[in-house]
């Protein structure tokens, strides 16, 4: 499921693991999932 799925479903937390760990660039993957999330919560 992705953050903003989980966001518009009700969650208040949210575990991302694997698409950052397994990025060829985890700053990168943590920056997008950062504004998946701001967008999301907007």
């Amino acid at each position: 499921m992705t953050p903003t799925k989980a966001i518009k479903a009700g969650a208040d937390r949210i575990v991302v693991g694997r698409p950052i760990v397994k990025a060829e660039k985890p700053y990168d993957a943590v920056m997008r999932t950062i504004e998946e999330i701001a967008s999301a919560t907007a």
